[in-house]
């Protein structure tokens, strides 16, 4: 899983990203409307990469 613009978040790690997604799908896992579920599960997990530390990717070898 993963957020549709990674242009917001360059640096964040991708495995945390996923993770983020995940876990924002399992927070609403139980919801009665599903249709929303995946809009609601990136805006969880953009919202948690706006305020947590990056994780930056390591540099490009060169």
């Amino acid at each position: 899983m993963r957020l549709p613009n990674e242009s917001a978040h360059p640096a964040a790690d991708p495995a945390t990203v996923d993770a983020l997604v995940a876990g924002a799908y399992d927070e609403l896992r139980d919801a009665n409307v599903r249709t929303f579920i995946p809009i609601l599960a990136e805006r969880r997990a953009r919202a948690q990469l706006a305020v947590q530390p990056p994780n930056t990717r390591p540099a490009p070898e060169s």
